[in-house]
């Protein structure tokens, strides 16, 4: 559900309240927003009133209007694709045309669930959503009626969804990550707290076999804050400090090579995003640091005046009950 950070033309975008910062070259700009925004997405901001707004060359146009409060969005194509608490998925499609036009998109309905959706990806073929109710959805993109698949590897609320290699991995408030092997449809569990892999065949953790996962039974609070994706390499961000796992180094024994990412701040790290050469991450004071997986100690990249944006993963705890 964590959206406050983008990259996009070679520039970081992170937002602050009612101000969107831009970082490129060593240059900070900052962009005055109509309301307190809520997520952001390559150039595309949508706000706590629900406005989808366009960012051009430091001008804010909106270009449509979110139907529920937006839980997390997409860019695919020329299309946007939004999910929303009450469990839908819109699209606003020809986002070029719509940002040249007087006129305003409406977002069409693509389809929608029982529960709220966490998360989104859009490949080429396919929209998967992760749901509170721990579910993973996959959808035809071309035909959204038609569902291809669930898959059930959870057994508590799903907070972030990211592609790593063959793995569709997933994580929230589960004491594990779960990698799904798109290709043999089994499934491997990282155990958060001991940092190891273990194989669970075809068999669906927290729905079939649910006392076969490590730790399963304590109390339930978010574990996972986000999960970034870059190549081969998944970073895991949770609330102490974050754990970088080379996928492509998973042998025949499990063993994997995992790393806790020290030198960071004292502070909680909120939100992240992949670049091309590496991760982006920013902490609750506004300092982002850079990790590059070839050589994992951070570099400090900046820090965000009057950084005062609120994530709160207690927010998203209180809609998840």
């Amino acid at each position: 559900m964590l959206s406050t950070v983008t990259y996009v033309n070679s520039s970081i975008a992170i937002l602050n309240e009612k101000t969107l910062n831009i970082h490129k070259d060593g240059v900070q700009a900052h962009i005055d927003l109509p309301s307190k925004g809520l997520l952001v997405c390559g150039c595309y901001v949508i706000t706590e009133t629900k406005d989808i707004l366009v960012i051009n060359d430091g001008a804010v146009k909106r270009i449509g209007k979110s139907h529920k409060t937006p839980t997390k969005m997409a860019i695919s194509g020329s299309s946007m694709y939004i999910a929303d608490r009450a469990g839908s998925v819109y699209e606003l499609e020809d986002l070029e045309k719509t940002c040249m036009s007087q006129m305003e998109g409406a977002p069409k309905h693509l389809f929608g669930s029982i529960s709220m959706i966490t998360d989104i990806i859009v490949s080429e073929d396919s929209i998967i959503t992760a749901d509170k109710d721990n579910k993973i959805r996959v959808t035809d993109r071309q035909y959204p009626h038609r569902i291809q698949s669930f898959i059930q590897v959870h057994s508590k609320p799903i907070l972030s969804i990211a592609t790593v290699g063959k793995y569709l991995v997933a994580g929230g408030y589960d004491w594990y990550v779960s990698l799904y092997n798109t290709d043999t449809k089994e499934v491997l569990i990282f155990d958060l707290m001991q940092n190891k892999i273990e194989r669970m065949g075809k068999t669906l953790p927290g729905v079939d076999d649910p006392e076969n996962i490590s730790n399963i039974n304590l109390d339930a609070e978010s574990k996972v804050r986000k999960l970034l994706g870059n190549g081969n390499t998944l970073l895991i961000l949770r609330n102490s400090t974050p754990i970088l796992v080379d996928i492509s180094k998973i042998n025949e024994n499990l063993e994997v090579t995992c790393t806790e990412i020290s030198g960071l701040s004292d502070k909680v790290i909120i939100d992240g995003i992949s670049m091309e050469d590496g991760f982006a991450v920013l902490d609750e004071q506004g300092f982002l640091f850079k990790i590059v997986p070839s050589a994992p100690a951070p570099t400090q990249i900046l820090q965000i005046p009057n950084y005062t944006h609120k994530i709160d993963i207690s927010i998203a705890n209180k809609y998840l009950d």
